[in-house]
Order: C-alpha cells, then structure tokens, then sequence
C-alpha cells in the first residue's frame, strides 16, 4: 500500500435511531422492540470507518444549531475526523434517521428526515471549494442536491471523485451526472436505477455496472448482500462471493464496504483486490450491533480478506 492519502467526505451527518424487532416485523401493527441511538449518515459513516483505518479524513456537512449538532461535532474530534468545513444552520434542526430491524438483522423500514441537507448548495459549495481543494481524494452522498453533486464533480480537478447513491430513491440525483466520477459503489436496487436495469442476479449486476462504466464511471462495485459483490472497470469485471459472517446486522454494512474498497484503492491497490478489503469490512461490521465498528484491527482484516474465495470473471 502506498502513502496515506486524504479524503474529504461530504454529505450526512446525523443520529441514527435503530429499532431491533424483538418478533418477526408487521406492518400496520404496534412491534416490541429495543433501540437505541449512534452517529451515523452515510458520509459519516464511511469516514469514521476511513478514520479507523488510519486515513486522514475530514468532512463537509450542515448541521443545526442544537445540541444534536454539538454532540455530533464532538463526536467526530473524538475520531479525530477534521470538522473545519461544518457550518451550522439555526434555521433548521439537525438531521435524523430512525431504522427499523427485523428480527434476522434486515431493514423493515427506514425513516428520514433530512431537509437541511437541501440547503447544502451550489453557494455554499463554491464558499468551501478554497479549503476543499486541500484534500486529495472527495467522496459525496447524495443526501446532497443534485446540483451540488453536479458542481463538486465538475471541479474535483486531478482528484479522484466517488460517490455514494445512498438509497434508490437518492440515487435519482445521479442519473445522467456520472461522466466525472471515478467510484461509484452502490447496492443493486441503487445501481438498477442508475442503470436503468433489473438487477437479479450476479448476470445482471454485471450488465448494469458495464452500463455505468460506458457512461464515464472508472470503477463501479455492485453490493449484493449475502450474494457477494460485482465489479467492473473498462478493462475487467467480476463476482466475489462473501466470505462466512456469523450476521447480527446488516445496518451500515454497505457504508463499511465502500470505506473498505476506498481504503485500499485510493492508496494503489488494484481494484480487483479492492474489492476484498470491502467484503471484509462489511463482513466484520455485520457481526456487531453497530453500523460502524470500532476496533477491527488489521490482522483481522487481513484474516477476513484470506478467506474470500477468488473471484468468476465474465
């Protein structure tokens, strides 16, 4: 691995509210459960993965002007996660997600309430692009306006720019607005509307990557859950299976991924290889409670990674 780099993460920067069923989910009905509250966002949460890492990371949101926000803020220093080009906005509360699990670690229902972020824009990004351009590597969610999606990677210069669609509905943000961007690492519901593809099958995710590479994009990585991931650049493409996770919660599984692959791809290494320092914190994180896991140490990353299977190339 070559030297550390930096990255700029831009996006969500909120509490989770997770809920875990305690018997099978049913909607339209009142559900036992047990909760409980964490840092999280996806920008958010692929940084503090990043930082546990060892990389330098920073990153660049709004949050309001309340307590939420200040424990937050404090929250990242804690991680030592550069906050500088955080901006508080008294007008709007900080934002919020609350996750529902089922009882087998699944979604049930997610629930955001994400305004502030759609003040994040154009203005504001030309008012930090100054301090932004210091950071050699940017990451963007799209909790962000399409139009500052639009604008910061148009202006990510020789940097590498990746970005993350979040949710199928968020991912609209990025149709049509890929030719600039280097990574793009989403699962298949998000990857089939970029595409504008099914996706079923391992088959399929291959398609739709191919599709997305065709468009601009250097390299897509589809997530498929307990189907494993595919990959493709321009000149290769692939399927890795996932290597034997005792689940607990996939909850920040995808974010863990994407801190994975970006880890070592943006410091060299090949992205076919990329691709299992991915599996394998995503794996690791889905045997904790926690959307991100402290504590994986390298040797356990590297013991993970050994037991991937090789990949099928198509």
């Amino acid at each position: 691995m070559g030297e550390t780099v930096s990255i700029l993460c831009f996006g969500a920067l909120h509490h989770d509210r997770i809920a875990k069923c305690l018997v099978p989910f049913r909607a339209r009905a009142s559900n036992p459960i047990v909760s409980r509250k964490t840092p999280g966002g996806v920008a958010h949460n692929i940084a503090r993965n990043l930082a546990n890492l060892g990389l330098e990371i920073g990153m660049s949101t709004l949050v309001g002007g309340d307590g939420e926000g200040d424990r937050l803020i404090a929250g990242l220093e804690d991680y030592r996660i550069d906050s500088k080009l955080i901006q508080r906005r008294s007008e709007h509360p900080t934002a919020s997600y609350t996750a529902v699990m089922d009882v087998d670690g699944e979604l049930a229902v997610g629930l955001a309430d994400m305004a502030i972020y759609d003040t994040y824009d154009a203005a504001y990004v030309n008012s930090v692009l100054a301090q932004a351009r210091r950071w050699q590597v940017w990451l963007a969610d799209a909790n962000l306006p399409a139009e500052t999606l639009e604008l910061l990677s148009k202006q990510k210069g020789e940097r590498l720019f990746c970005a993350a669609p979040v949710s199928p509905a968020k991912a609209e943000k990025l149709v049509g607005n890929l030719q600039n961007v280097d990574v793009l690492v989403g699962n298949g519901y998000e990857i089939a509307v970029l595409a504008g593809k099914t996706i079923e099958t391992s088959e399929d995710a291959a398609s739709a990557a191919r599709e997305l590479v065709s468009q601009g994009v250097k390299v897509v990585v589809v997530t498929m859950g307990p189907n494993g991931a595919v990959m493709a650049t321009s000149e290769e493409c692939g399927h890795w299976s996932i290597p034997d996770t005792a689940l607990k919660n996939v909850n920040g599984a995808g974010d863990s991924f994407y801190a994975g692959f970006l880890a070592a791809y943006a410091q060299g290494i090949p992205a076919t290889v990329s691709v299992t320092h991915g599996l394998a914190m995503a794996s690791l994180t889905s045997e904790s409670d926690d959307p991100v896991r402290d504590g994986i140490k390298p040797a356990d990353l590297q013991a993970r990674i050994a037991t991937i299977a090789a990949p099928t190339y198509f």
